[in-house]
């Protein structure tokens, strides 16, 4: 017999729990106004700080872009295959246990997704930031003269 799923359950570890999923969406949050702020004088500190220009910046998120949409899908399927197992486990189990399985089974579940929305606004959030390049690189080339 498997123990009380809600025993785990405790005030401290609902609380801890909770604390690591809002510091997570917190730290996007703030990054996303700090590139909210980028402008010419960013970027020229940018540059001076680093000694390179803000392409190789935008090349390094395009490339984090591209690894982090590639785990988002390994998650979005490591998630659709946890949420198919724990139906499965439910529609297999009878008596007491039924419930306590499937809380078991959810928990996992419920992390993955967790874990995709996560992967998911990294993603926006680095788009955001390429776009915010894009525009400061705009900005810095001259305009062609017509003559």
């Amino acid at each position: 017999m498997l123990p009380d799923p809600w025993s785990i359950f405790t005030s401290r570890t609902l609380l801890c729990l909770a604390l690591c999923c809002l510091s997570g969406f917190a730290c996007l949050a703030v990054s996303y106004q700090r590139a909210k702020r980028w402008n010419l004088a960013w970027k020229e500190e940018w540059e001076r700080r680093h000694r390179t220009s803000l392409t190789t910046l935008r090349q390094r998120l395009r490339h984090t872009t591209i690894l982090v949409t590639v785990i988002l899908w390994i998650m979005a399927g490591a998630f659709i295959a946890s949420a198919v197992f724990a139906w499965w486990i439910r529609g297999r189990m009878e008596g007491s246990d039924r419930e306590r399985v499937l809380v078991f089974t959810a928990l996992p579940t419920l992390v993955l997704l967790l874990t995709a929305a996560f992967c998911f606004l990294g993603v926006r959030l680095t788009r955001y930031k390429l776009e915010r390049i894009d525009e400061l690189l705009d900005r810095h080339v001259p305009l062609p003269r017509k003559g």
